[in-house]
């Protein structure tokens, strides 16, 4: 029984310190975009930097009232125009970390 207790206290011991090392690292939240099917489509593509934080979350503000908590979305505008477009990422423990980025998209979006 006391064997059974000693490595429940270990496990424990081990995960808080996996816990407290994966709420130290620091992302930097960027993004990319791209035209999908047509110029009024756009495909974001989260490209931070990883984090070895194992809890993440995504919040996507497309500058036209939608948003999205995808990691990767597909939005769809409705009209032309430019659009500030925001994406703020979380992490660490109940993601009370986070890091933005904010980068304007005009529609409709180009060919590349």
């Amino acid at each position: 029984m006391e064997i059974k207790i000693k490595r429940i206290i270990a496990i424990l011991l081990a995960l808080c310190f996996l816990v407290s090392l994966t709420d130290t690292v620091v992302s930097a939240a960027s993004f990319t975009v791209a035209r999908e099917k047509d110029s009024y489509t756009a495909a974001f593509t989260d490209t931070s930097q990883e984090s070895k934080s194992f809890f993440r979350s995504w919040s996507w503000n497309f500058g036209d009232g939608s948003t999205s908590n995808d990691q990767n979305p597909i939005h769809r505008f409705k009209e032309r125009g430019t659009y500030t477009v925001t994406l703020k990422i979380g992490y660490g423990r109940m993601h009370k970390k986070t890091s933005s980025v904010t980068q304007d998209i005009r529609v409709p979006l180009k060919k590349k």
